[in-house]
C-alpha cells in the first residue's frame, strides 16, 4: 500500500477516521517513520549492493593515504562478503571482516603503516565509519553488500508514496507501529498508555518473528568497536 493507504489503517484501528481527526496527518506520519525504522534495523529487511543509483550508499571511492570512510546514514549493517575492492574490471578482491582488537593485537601500528592496497576492513556503526587495515595507495570502488534504511523519508506532503519496505510489513507498521505511539500522545482523547503497551506488544511481536528468521541465517555476523580516528 502506499503512505496514504497506511494512514487510512492507522485511523481505523484508532478509530479516528472521521474528522475531527486527533492526530494531524504529519503526526501519524512521523510514527510511521519511526516504526518503518524499527521494522529496518531489526528485521533487516532491506538489502541492496546497487552502486549505480545517484548517491547510493553501496559506493565509496577511496582516497590515498586514507584508510577511514564515513558510511551513509542509511548504512545499517554490512554483510558477510560485503565489501569488495575494486582495482579494475577484472581485479575485484573480496575483503575479510576485522575487528580493531585483532588489527591490534597483530601490530600495534597498523594505523601508520605504508600506503597500500587494504586485505581487510572494520565498521563503527555508532560513529558511522568503515576502516581499513592500512592507508589505501591509490583511488578506488569500494562496493559494499548492505542492509539499509529508506531512501526517502516519508513525509506528509507525498501521501502517495511508496513505502519500499516488503508488503509484509505493512499492517504491523501502521496498525501497530503507529498505533502505539499514537496512543502516547498527550491529551485527554489521545493519551491511552494501556493501549499503547498493547500495540507495542504486538508490534514488537511481529517484528521479533521476522528478525529471528534472519539472524538463524546471518549468525556470526559481528561488529568491530569503537572508532578511533577520522578523516
Amino acid at each position: 500500500m502506499d503512505l496514504q493507504g497506511g494512514l487510512d489503517l492507522s485511523r481505523r484501528q484508532l478509530n479516528n477516521f472521521e474528522k475531527p481527526y486527533k492526530w494531524q496527518t504529519s503526526e501519524l506520519v512521523a510514527y510511521a517513520q519511526e516504526a518503518r525504522n524499527i521494522i529496518c534495523r531489526e528485521v533487516k529487511c532491506l538489502i541492496d549492493s546497487d552502486t549505480t543509483y545517484t548517491d547510493s550508499p553501496c559506493l565509496i571511492e577511496t582516497e590515498v593515504g586514507v584508510l577511514d570512510y564515513v558510511l551513509s546514514p542509511l548504512v545499517i549493517d554490512i554483510l558477510a562478503d560485503g565489501v569488495i575492492l575494486v582495482v579494475s574490471s577484472t581485479d575485484r578482491r573480496i575483503l575479510d571482516k576485522t575487528t580493531r582488537a585483532a588489527a591490534f593485537r597483530t601490530y600495534s601500528g597498523w594505523r601508520n603503516v605504508a600506503n597500500m592496497k587494504p586485505t581487510k576492513f572494520m565498521t563503527d556503526y555508532q560513529a558511522g565509519y568503515l576502516t581499513f587495515n592500512a592507508p589505501l595507495d591509490g583511488v578506488y570502488n569500494i562496493e559494499l553488500s548492505i542492509v539499509r534504511y529508506p531512501l526517502e523519508d516519508l513525509s506528509a506532503s507525498d501521501l502517495d508514496a511508496h513505502l519500499e519496505i516488503p508488503v509484509a510489513y505493512h499492517d504491523a507498521l501502521f496498525r501497530w507501529g503507529v498505533g502505539y505511539q499514537a496512543c502516547l500522545k498527550p491529551g485527554e482523547n489521545t493519551y491511552d498508555p494501556e493501549k499503547s503497551q498493547r500495540y507495542e506488544d504486538k508490534f514488537r511481536k511481529e517484528v521479533a518473528r521476522f528478525k529471528a528468521a534472519f539472524n538463524r541465517s546471518n549468525a556470526g555476523n559481528e561488529e568491530a568497536g569503537f572508532h578511533e580516528g577520522c578523516m
